[in-house]
């Protein structure tokens, strides 16, 4: 009973740090490392603005929450007796990781060259991997604006995809990377079931 409810609440944290991150932080970001790639996050530029974003997350958790959050993510590491200072230096490392990753993913100079409207247009940003494209397992960058338009392209084949030949499969992950609500609801997974049943 204890480690069930242990389980629900770690879950429950980390499902509000993930809401975070999509509505406060993965856009800036994401759009920080336009026309430049993975290596990006070794900048100066990305860890001043990193620093910022983990000064704007730090608030929102109790330290046994951090510890929680960032347990559930990876290992945790107590370096110093500083506690705000190794909640800060693991959520550092998490989320550089995190970015290295999602840069890598996206090929930001194909990102930049497909993205070419303002931040501030953009409704939702999805990461499809496993998809099928062409006949291929492949990944799909779907970027969603705030007038409905739409645009996908495949980091594989570095071109532009049109939306409808990306087919899903069972085990297709999509990981919504930016969901900026505007309305009460599941707005982004409305869009993800007309987007795959269209």
């Amino acid at each position: 009973m204890m480690e069930s409810l242990k389980t629900y609440r770690q879950n429950r944290l980390s499902d509000k740090f993930i809401d975070l991150l999509v509505s406060q932080v993965h856009l800036s970001m994401i759009e920080l490392g336009r026309k430049k790639g993975s290596h990006f996050i070794n900048s100066k530029l990305f860890q001043k603005e990193l620093e910022a974003k983990i000064d704007l997350l730090l608030p929102h958790f109790t330290y046994k929450e951090w510890v929680l959050i960032l347990k559930n993510k990876g290992p945790f590491q107590k370096n110093t007796k500083n506690k705000e200072e190794n909640i800060r230096k693991n959520l550092y490392a998490f989320l550089k990781n995190h970015y290295r990753i999602v840069y890598h993913s996206f090929r930001m100079d194909l990102y930049d060259q497909f993205q070419k409207r303002e931040a501030s247009t953009i409704a939702t940003i999805i990461l499809a991997e496993d998809v099928i494209i062409h006949s291929k397992k492949r990944t799909a960058v779907v970027i969603y604006y705030k007038g409905g338009d739409r645009i996908a392209y495949c980091p594989e084949l570095k071109e532009r995809v049109v939306i409808e030949n990306i087919k899903i499969l069972e085990q297709s992950v999509l990981i919504t990377l930016v969901d900026i609500k505007q309305e009460k609801g599941n707005r982004w997974l409305n869009q993800m079931l007309n987007f795959f049943s269209s």
